[in-house]
């Protein structure tokens, strides 16, 4: 691999295992990462396994010249072996403030269906920074990392009522066309505060005083409100082997997109303000993660990794190694 910043994004669709021992690495990312070796803290911990090809994990410092990229479809390994029919929609790019990790893999899964935004330019003074994990194929979430921020811009009224229509008309587009769904946990970052819509289960945390904190409430079939206001539009919750779910089919209990379950699902976010101050860390993350990492193994590995990188790598590997079943997407934000 040669050292230019130039990052690798690879997707694919008709997924073989054939290639598994590969991992793949942003070129921006120092040397010492551009192997498949793990840091000594991990390693120490944790036997080899390796990641699946369709790995990639990102290093954003603040002001870096870094290309905007979204989305690429290239094998850049040189490997003739290595075929990729589609690409995986990303937009991320440097912010001006703070240190960005990033860190995502297909997992277990036969395709790809998380995708991120992170959006430092379109609205002045303000960081973008979200999570969209889909389900049942791959097209909400996509129109979310296209359309989530420019529809978010273009409608009027207070922070907490454009993205509510935000919701809503990304919820009607999608519906045209597709029969899938989508997560959205999404961070606007300024000067002084952090704003957090989220609807669905793709968790967000804080890290402060040397403890994790997590800041969302979970939209799915175990959360009796969710429940309750499940119920009063007409669905029902029960289990499917072993596993609550709305009508028998799905765990979350709001989404945008999934036409056949609207109602009783909705598209309605929360939301969450909280002042920067004495926050260190911000960690936007799909369900993945968390199917295979706890909160205290978490803050063992920011005790112990020594960098943000790392801290994504680390985590998005210990939920490999711990079987989670997901496709993994993590985020870490240096705030303070």
């Amino acid at each position: 691999m040669n050292n230019e910043k130039t990052p690798y994004y690879i997707d694919y669709d008709d997924y073989s295992f054939q290639n598994k021992e590969k991992i793949i690495f942003d070129t921006s990312v120092m040397e010492q990462y551009m192997s498949m070796s793990l840091s000594k803290s991990f390693e120490d911990q944790h036997n080899q396994l390796e990641l699946p090809p369709l790995t990639f994990c990102y290093l954003l410092k603040p002001g870096e010249d870094v290309v905007k990229v979204d989305g690429l479809e290239i094998n850049q390994m040189g490997d003739p072996g290595l075929k990729f029919q589609e690409y995986i929609l990303q937009h991320i790019e440097p912010s001006k403030s703070y240190e960005i990790a990033i860190c995502q893999s297909i997992g277990r899964r036969g395709k790809m269906e998380d995708t991120v935004v992170v959006d430092c330019s379109s609205i002045e003074g303000t960081d973008i920074i979200g999570v969209f994990d889909g389900h049942n194929g791959k097209d909400a979430a996509y129109l979310c990392t296209e359309q989530y921020i420019k529809t978010f811009k273009e409608n009027e009224g207070t922070f907490e009522a454009k993205l509510i229509k935000t919701h809503k008309q990304l919820h009607e587009k999608s519906c045209e066309t597709s029969k899938s769904g989508t997560t959205s946990t999404v961070a606007f970052i300024d000067k002084d505060t952090i704003r957090i819509a989220y609807c669905g289960d793709s968790p967000a945390y804080i890290y402060k005083n040397n403890k994790i904190k997590k800041i969302t409430k979970e939209h799915k079939a175990t959360n009796s409100a969710e429940v309750e206001r499940i119920e009063m539009n007409g669905g029902v919750v029960f289990g499917m082997f072993g596993v609550k779910r709305v009508n028998g089919q799905i765990m979350v209990t709001r989404s945008i997109g999934d036409p056949s379950l609207h109602p009783p699902l909705t598209t309605e976010p929360d939301f969450i303000k909280l002042e920067k101050k004495g926050i260190e860390l911000l960690f936007l993350m799909s369900d993945g993660i968390t199917d295979g990492v706890t909160e205290k193994e978490l803050e063992d590995i920011i005790s112990k990794s020594g960098g943000m990188f790392n801290i994504a790598f680390d985590t998005l590997k210990l939920a490999y190694v711990n079987e989670s079943s997901d496709n993994l997407t993590f985020i870490v934000i240096k705030i303070n």
